[in-house]
């Protein structure tokens, strides 16, 4: 993150995974800057790591057990030789709002 916002001074918002969100928080208070009011963050997962950062992180949250049983499902059309198309699965995710995006 420390070479994200060197290269990028000023950037005003991050998305990224649960943990990449998490260290731009961190960054973003050790540059003395504030969150959400001079850069926003969007993690990406859902994760608990999501309720570790000093504050809670607004979230775009995946539904892992519907992930993990069309993946499932998905696997077994393989092994039982049926044809496997899941380019029309979509797993609908959710969006948590929550401390570090200004509304």
């Amino acid at each position: 993150m420390r070479e994200l916002f060197d290269r990028f001074t000023d950037v005003d918002a991050v998305v990224s995974s649960d943990i990449g969100a998490a260290c731009c928080v961190q960054e973003v208070f050790r540059r003395g800057m504030r969150v959400p009011q001079d850069v926003q963050v969007v993690a990406y997962d859902g994760t608990y790591l999501t309720d570790m950062a000093g504050l809670r992180l607004t979230a775009v949250c995946q539904d892992f057990d519907a992930l993990a049983g069309t993946a499932v499902a998905r696997m077994m059309d393989a092994i039982e030789g049926r044809p496997v198309d899941s380019a029309g699965d979509v797993i609908p995710v959710s969006l948590r709002e929550a401390d570090t995006t200004r509304r």
